[in-house]
């Protein structure tokens, strides 16, 4: 799985834009990022427990962006299924835990 715009894309922005609410929507943006896809294939395919390794930090996490209002680590939580967890590795091999329903 890669970060961009594929078939997944588009299934994560469509169910986004019907099943968040409205002041989330713009979650939608996040739907390019590897994390997101994977979180929301755990949701279609039942999973609660997961691992993914990424070739970078997390968008939220470092110095530039971790101020930013709609990021990744911001956001993730909200793309798991009930119960769901996902461990992101980043490239330094640090590890980040996110569960569903965490407060972001």
């Amino acid at each position: 799985m890669v970060s961009g715009e594929d078939e997944r894309y588009g299934e994560i922005v469509r169910s986004v834009r019907t099943a968040f609410p409205p002041s989330l929507r713009r979650a939608d943006r996040l739907a390019k990022h590897v994390e997101v896809k994977i979180a929301w294939a755990m949701r279609r395919e039942g999973l609660t427990d997961e691992t993914v390794v990424i070739d970078r930090e997390a968008r939220g996490t470092r110095d530039f962006d971790r101020d930013a209002p709609l990021t990744c680590d911001k956001s993730l939580s909200r793309f798991l299924p009930p119960g769901g967890c996902l461990r992101v590795v980043e490239a330094d091999g640090n590890i980040r835990g996110y569960r569903e329903g965490d407060p972001t």
